[in-house]
């Protein structure tokens, strides 16, 4: 039987080799077929309710005077849903499903090939692709209309596009990676100016004989990514892309605190009374200082109190004002109360290192809760015993908490590893050269560049925040497998047997 089994891994490993493309095409098909046949459906109903979006009839027939006036978020996914709105001869939930299966589509064959043109073995790419794939997480955000699975999609081509640019010194590989952190931006304001230029200068000073062809390239996306910035300076005073820096804090910081530390803070003159008011409330429950403001008067975009679905538009030119009293309150909350910061700091970290968001469209069918707990049991380890039972911070400042093992210790044992990779001089050796260290690094950057200002300055959602990084801790994942763990099997197999052994090499790089 082991023979026989041996055998067939070996045809597969061959088949996988040869025909990538076919097998990454079945995989996707069969897993989306069965996760289908146990119920899962698109959700599309956050267009209707979330605070992120504009109102969905100001996007269908105001689209570009509504996104030039959109302050809350950058204005790129907003422009996707406007546009898939505008196209009313089609079922906009058939178009939203379609542009996701493509985006799901992307993703894993991004991820697929940049394990393979990193030097991963095409069979083992295949593997941790395809198990990334069919996992609940990713279903679950494929299935959700909202920003993450595009995001990540972007971000794992991106490192695609980027070792391609480092290869073959191509101005439009160069270009479509640099329009790649233009649209990153465009989403979610997490990737800030700063990001870009970083990356800009950083391969400038590691490609310096060719820093022209790395500067002419990102010059039209870096000029579209100021452009979002300038807009907004122009337009409200403030230069960003999203003016809920206050609102976000706030959850970390001033609703980290109880009620009553709130009210003496407030008492004191050291908090205002928006500290008492919860983030997400209506207009009406500010103070008239707050929710009178004049300006704008014929934009619908800014002077909605309530969308067309009946919810709270949070666009409205109100919030500017609200959402900078709120960041002004938490750096007192910072100044004054460091512990409940610091808990609340701790929480985030802890989130980041658990599986999936609060937002489980997909988690009612029976089926999909026992895939959910043999993902969490053998692929992110977890440990069925309440750690906030041990009174152990950080575990105790959340109730019911569960660790997840190869999260919580593999993640930054991943981290570590890609940057050890990226900095040695053995890497070479070993396979990697130097484009792909610089890929490496940059995988890195993005890793931290998503996990440290999310968990600084965020808390509830911060295990969706990771999720946009999890393909690039599978790259890292699959560079420890092939060129520690591989190498150090293969000798241990020759000693065993009691023959010579070869030196481990690295792979052969591909170029397909």
């Amino acid at each position: 039987m082991a023979r026989i089994a041996r055998m067939f891994l070996l045809r597969a490993g061959k088949a996988v080799s040869n025909r990538p493309l076919i097998w990454l095409i079945t995989a996707f098909v069969l897993s989306h077929v069965m996760y289908y046949a146990i119920g899962s459906r698109f959700d599309e109903t956050s267009l209707l309710t979330f605070a992120q979006y504009l109102d969905p009839e100001l996007l269908k027939h105001n689209l570009l005077e509504s996104l030039l006036y959109l302050h809350s978020q950058p204005p790129l996914f907003n422009l996707f849903l406007g546009i898939v709105l505008k196209c009313s001869f089609l079922d906009p939930s058939l178009l939203f499903q379609c542009a996701y299966l493509v985006c799901g589509l992307v993703l894993y064959f991004s991820l697929f090939f940049l394990q393979v043109r990193m030097g991963v073995n095409r069979p083992l790419a295949f593997v941790i692709s395809t198990a990334f794939m069919a996992s609940p997480s990713f279903i679950k955000y494929e299935h959700w209309l909202f920003y993450t699975l595009p995001l990540t999609a972007v971000l794992t081509l991106s490192g695609l596009l980027l070792l391609g640019f480092l290869e073959r010194k191509r101005f439009w590989l160069g270009f479509w990676f640099f329009s790649s952190l233009f649209v990153l931006a465009g989403i979610r304001s997490l990737f800030h100016i700063s990001y870009f230029a970083l990356i800009v200068v950083a391969l400038v000073a590691l490609n310096w004989p060719d820093r022209k062809k790395v500067m002419l390239s990102a010059l039209v996306p870096f000029v579209l990514i100021l452009s979002l910035y300038c807009k907004n300076l122009v337009l409200f005073g403030r230069f960003q892309t999203s003016s809920w820096l206050g609102i976000h804090a706030s959850k970390i910081t001033t609703l980290n605190l109880s009620e009553q530390q709130r009210n003496q803070l407030v008492s004191e003159g050291k908090l205002s009374e928006l500290a008492l008011i919860h983030r997400w409330s209506p207009l009406a429950k500010f103070p008239p200082e707050y929710r009178d403001v004049s300006g704008y008067e014929d934009i619908p975009a800014l002077r909605q109190v309530i969308k067309s679905t009946g919810l709270t538009n949070y666009n409205h030119l109100a919030y500017l004002a609200i959402s900078e009293q709120y960041l002004e309150d938490s750096i007192q909350v910072v100044r004054h109360r460091p512990k409940a910061y610091l808990n609340g700091v701790m929480k985030s970290w802890l989130i980041y290192f658990t599986p999936r968001g609060h937002f489980a469209p997909l988690e009612a069918p029976s089926a999909l809760s026992s895939l959910n707990s043999i993902y969490d049991t053998f692929f992110y380890g977890r440990i069925p015993y309440d750690m906030s039972q041990t009174g152990v911070l950080p575990f105790c400042l959340i109730p019911g908490y569960r660790v997840y093992l190869f999260l919580f210790i593999g993640l930054p044992f991943l981290f570590a590893y890609g940057l050890m990779l990226a900095l040695s001089r053995r890497s070479a050796s070993a396979g990697l050269d130097r484009n792909r260290r610089i890929v490496i690094l940059y995988i890195c950057l993005a890793m931290a560049f998503v996990a440290v200002p999310g968990n600084l300055l965020e808390l509830t959602e911060n295990n969706r925040y990771r999720f946009s990084t999890e393909p690039f801790s599978l790259v890292l994942l699959g560079l420890f497998i092939q060129f520690f763990l591989i190498p150090r099997l293969s000798r241990a197999l020759c000693r065993r047997d009691s023959r010579p052994c070869e030196a481990p090499q690295g792979p052969k790089m591909h170029e397909d």
